[in-house]
């Protein structure tokens, strides 16, 4: 075996990962042999399981909460332990497991038709939340392991551990991002230190490419990092192992010669849109929705917004595929695993390319629904929107921050508030969910303008044009390597900043110049009761645990009556 690539819980269980099916793609078209495990499904899969969820309710948690831990860490294990009560007494906890089955086997009606059940998925997608940070509690502490070690997290990953080390690959790589950070550097080292592996560990992603030279540095059990696209640097390092290639030639590769550490130049690798993901690996029947992820495009077209990273995470600033090879991969992924329904997960699709890509669906009559992101930008009109749709787009998740137009100047947004009303209140009329991306306490977000902002969501929602969708009250992350983070470091663009605390922290904290404490009024004000109004209507209160239920509810929605709703 060449090449293990594994990855450790992240957000959701509703969809397979793309990154790392994309990789194996990449290698078994060119001959390589690699294969991909998704720890993360396995995980939460075994962590929604009665007997487990029994045993943390009835033993784990309880004991647990009698240990000293900081109040973040306490809290976390405190809101598990409650959600876990709330279920037992009003339902049961078996009922979490019955509910997950059923999604597993696509049953959604029999979910989403009774009240019940559907306030199970809630609460399931409420531990799966929080799951990530209570992962993380149990493996960074010693204590825990000595005194839980009956806790299935250990006896899963140990599991998996020992079969990586018994096919004895060239390279087992880690895929990962931000959150899943801690867990992966964990399981990279008991690789190494418990299971004695020999072999190569190397670690890519969007978090490598952030911090580079640091993951060899400071992790001694890490062999090999690379940053940006992997498709062209996985391939040359096996063949640098292989002794068929000189190390100074695998491009995007950070590796230690002697006391130095070394990064490669970078190479783009533009034929993705070549490239078959392969899920053969993974058992797609664990994930609650029959969705794949597909990408048509890499970094953003607009790249301009000083709060955002996003532009750092491929090599060229964007670029994006051939639409006919795209269409091809759509097809086939259609005919061999069973399923019309897509996520786009570019960060930007931007409208002629949208068009292009709707113009190839509907030519050759493709019927799938699909999920996208998109900026509100002024030269969409009426025609686009229709386009999109007849081509399936249900749900378009746009990119608005803030409903101040001065704000969206202050960050260099780039749209226009008269035409973002036009533009949804079309869309909407079309048959799209409008789903709005808005956060607060952007630098020149006055009090006015947060009010500003609420009140416009507020309104665009109780006229059935946005579907109800709180994420503004989550604030600013002023993140390092950004224009804003730049900006901060020299001007007074906040009251106060303070840099971020260790190598691999990216988020720095900072005092705004409007005082908080009236901001949180404002919202303790405007969203007093709005949740729980919404929620007795019963419009489905999602996250990012579940984005793809907006297009299987809204598609079921207009054959069936169902308790769950996403439409007002």
């Amino acid at each position: 075996m060449d090449i293990i690539i594994a990855q450790f819980p992240n957000k959701t269980i509703e969809i397979a990962p793309l990154g790392s099916s994309i990789l194996i793609g990449s290698l078994r078209q060119r001959g390589y042999s690699a294969k991909q495990y998704d720890l993360n499904i396995v995980l939460k899969d075994e962590l929604l399981k009665s007997v487990n969820l029994y045993n943390l309710y009835n033993k784990f948690l309880p004991e647990l909460l009698k240990h000293d831990f900081t109040n973040s860490n306490y809290n976390v294990l405190k809101s598990f332990y409650r959600i876990l009560d709330s279920i037992e007494k009003k339902h049961s906890i078996e009922r979490i497991e019955f509910v997950k089955e059923l999604l597993q086997r696509r049953k959604y009606i029999e979910v989403f038709q009774d009240e019940t059940n559907t306030k199970i998925f809630e609460s399931m997608l409420n531990i799966l939340t929080i799951s990530n940070k209570f992962f993380e509690i149990i493996i960074l502490n010693d204590v825990i392991e000595k005194d839980f070690k009956d806790i299935f997290v250990y006896r899963v990953v140990d599991k998996y551990l020992q079969e990586f080390c018994d096919i004895n690959p060239k390279i087992i790589g880690f895929s990962t991002v931000q959150m899943q950070r801690k867990f992966t550097l964990w399981a990279a080292k008991r690789l190494k230190v418990k299971f004695n592996f020999k072999g190569n560990v190397m670690i890519g992603g969007s978090d490598v490419t952030y911090y580079k030279e640091k993951y060899l540095k400071y992790f001694d059990y890490v062999d090999f990092a690379i940053y940006q696209e992997g498709e062209l640097a996985i391939e040359k390092l096996i063949d640098y192992i292989d002794n068929t290639c000189k190390l100074e030639d695998v491009p995007n590769l950070i590796y230690r010669k002697g006391h130095e550490i070394v990064c490669n130049k970078s190479i783009t690798p533009h034929d993705f849109d070549k490239i078959i993901p392969d899920f053969d690996d993974l058992d797609l029947d664990k994930y609650i929705t029959n969705a794949l992820p597909m990408q048509v495009s890499r970094g953003c077209s607009w790249g301009k917004c000083t709060y955002c990273k996003h532009f750092r995470t491929y090599g060229e600033k964007y670029y994006f595929g051939d639409i006919n090879n795209i269409v091809d991969i759509i097809e086939v992924l259609v005919k061999k695993y069973s399923t019309n329904l897509f996520h786009f997960v570019d960060d930007d699709f931007p409208k002629p390319l949208k068009n292009k890509f709707c113009d190839e669906i509907i030519d050759r009559k493709l019927d799938i629904r699909w999920l996208t992101y998109s900026r509100l930008d002024k030269g969409i009109c009426k025609e686009d929107l229709e386009k999109w749709f007849k081509a399936g787009l249900r749900v378009i998740e746009w990119g608005l921050e803030s409903a101040s137009q001065k704000v969206l100047n202050s960050v260099n947004k780039g749209i226009n508030i008269e035409n973002i009303k036009r533009l949804l209140f079309e869309a909407n009329n079309i048959g799209f969910l409008n789903k709005l991306f808005m956060f607060h306490n952007l630098p020149e977000e006055d009090y006015d303008d947060l009010y500003e902002s609420i009140l416009f969501l507020k309104k665009f929602v109780r006229h059935k044009i946005v579907r109800p969708f709180w994420e503004i009250s989550t604030p600013l992350e002023l993140l390092e390597g950004t224009p804003l983070y730049e900006e901060s470091l020299v001007n007074s663009v906040f009251k106060k900043v303070y840099l971020s605390r260790g190598e691999l922290l990216s988020k720095a904290s900072y005092i705004h110049k409007k005082d908080y404490r009236i901001k949180k009024d404002i919202f303790n004000k405007e969203f007093d009761g709005v949740e729980e109004f919404y929620k007795k209507q019963g419009v489905l209160n999602v996250n990012d645990e579940a984005i793809m239920f907006d297009v299987i509810i809204d598609e079921l929605s207009n054959k069936h009556k169902l308790y769950a709703k996403v439409r007002l």
